[in-house]
């Protein structure tokens, strides 16, 4: 004989409409108990928002969030440390072993009523025991069904998809057509840097940021039902890691949804990073080299001719470099090029473009206006770092420069080629000047 219960708010996740009746039927209309239902795990995390349960009822096999992932949700919750977990399955003989033990009861589904029955015996048994734990798990139902071989070697095989989908190297999620996560494997939960319960029934692109969430939005809101991917050229952005992302749809049994995997590429695209650097960068000096400059000074002109702006080149060239390997060596020559590239360094702004063409040559293109005063200011410029530079040296020696100026008018355009060649002019212009100022002196090096 059942005594009688007091009054539960109790919450029943089912895909079975009959049995959701059936139960509402029994809880709500005959025991008076407050019930509400929902058709699958994420409908329950909707429902959970504003309800917490004294007693849950759990199918296992439910999509959109099955039971055990859910129980795992719960379980996790602090809110819900005093709500009683009953899983309901008609599995529960072949799953028995390949779950733990996430619930406080495990009820075979049967007929209803001997599973009316184990209802109501578990209802009884979690309000006598209302410090109720996991540790120990009541089962009930078993002894009236016999397990089917069918289900236990699915149940197998999922559990060995489970095992590779937990350690796979992707992340995984599945979510609905509105975008809402209802199964993320660890991977997934790393990249977000997040705990399961709050992840699933999250929509995927809120934990994408600015631009990159609209690309995400745009990606999955392709109209075909062919696969869609990133172009590996242009990765996502997310947690400060550079990602790659494919979309699977999925239709089956009218039911829709997506299979998303993201790849990190982060390490691919710093060393494609460090390979470009590299590839434009004078190993000396640590400027960009003859390559790097071109490429940089040629998107440079293409910004003037849009905007209309002047450039100036500069074309510096460091005085008497082969009598200086010669007398002290080639180490010795390499520390005056780095002086030189460090005086170039603190003489221009941030993005003024600084080049080793080779040698000793070495280039400057910048925006800022050298007309008049403004170049006067710049050898000015050159003039006290490299004064400063030569008294701070311990070469033993002064360093000498040369230099030349092109200026680049939009309105009378030429090439890259054609204004590097006139600055070049320009500063063999200026070495010839000193070495006519100069022509009864040797070059002195000082000790």
């Amino acid at each position: 004989m059942l005594k009688k219960l007091n009054k539960k708010k109790i919450l029943v996740i089912d895909n079975n409409p009959v049995l959701l009746k059936l139960m509402v039927n029994l809880l709500a209309d005959q025991e008076g108990h407050q019930v509400k239902t929902a058709g699958n795990g994420l409908e329950a995390l909707d429902v959970l928002q504003s309800f917490i349960p004294d007693v849950m009822f759990i199918d296992l096999i439910m999509p959109k969030i099955g039971g055990a992932e859910l129980c795992r949700i719960i379980r996790s919750m602090p809110e819900f440390n005093n709500t009683g977990l009953v899983i309901l399955s008609s599995i529960a003989k072949e799953s028995q072993d390949n779950f733990p033990l996430l619930s406080d009861i495990f009820i075979a589904k049967g007929p209803f009523a001997s599973t009316a029955r184990n209802i109501l015996l578990a209802m009884e048994y979690l309000d006598d025991n209302r410090e109720h734990s996991t540790q120990e798990q009541l089962k009930l139902g078993f002894d009236d069904i016999f397990p089917r071989e069918a289900t236990a070697e699915l149940l197998s095989w999922k559990a060995h998809f489970e095992i590779i989908l937990n350690n796979i190297s992707e992340a995984i999620f599945e979510i609905t057509k509105d975008w809402r996560i209802i199964y993320v494997n660890p991977e997934g939960r790393q990249l977000l840097a997040a705990r399961e319960e709050k992840i699933l029934g999250i929509s995927l692109p809120v934990f994408f940021q600015g631009s990159q969430k609209k690309r995400l939005e745009a990606l999955l809101s392709g109209k075909d039902n062919a696969a869609r991917k990133s172009n590996e050229s242009d990765p996502f952005s997310i947690n400060e890691r550079q990602v790659t992302i494919t979309c699977l749809p999925l239709q089956e049994n009218g039911y829709e949804s997506f299979i998303v995997m993201i790849h990190d590429i982060t390490k691919h695209c710093q060393m494609e990073e460090k390979l470009r650097r590299i590839s434009i960068t004078d190993e000396l000096t640590e400027l960009l080299n003859r390559r790097g400059f071109l490429t940089m000074a040629d998107k440079q002109f293409k910004i003037a001719d849009r905007v209309k702006n002047a450039l100036y080149l500069i074309f510096v060239d460091l005085d008497d470099l082969k009598k200086i390997n010669d007398k002290y060596g080639h180490k010795t020559g390499d520390k005056a090029l780095m002086m030189l590239a460090d005086i170039l360094r603190r003489s221009f702004r941030q993005p003024d473009i600084i080049g080793r063409l080779g040698g000793d040559e070495f280039a400057v293109l910048t925006t800022g206006e050298l007309s008049g005063a403004k170049a006067e200011r710049l050898c000015d410029r050159f003039t006290e770092a490299l004064t400063r530079a030569n008294m701070q040296s311990s070469l033993g020696f002064k360093v000498h420069i040369s230099f030349g100026i092109a200026k680049y008018d939009p309105l009378t355009p030429c090439s890259l080629a054609e204004l590097i060649a006139r600055a070049d002019f320009q500063m063999y212009q200026c070495k010839q000047n000193k070495k006519c100022k100069n022509s009864n002196k040797e070059l002195v090096y000082e000790s």
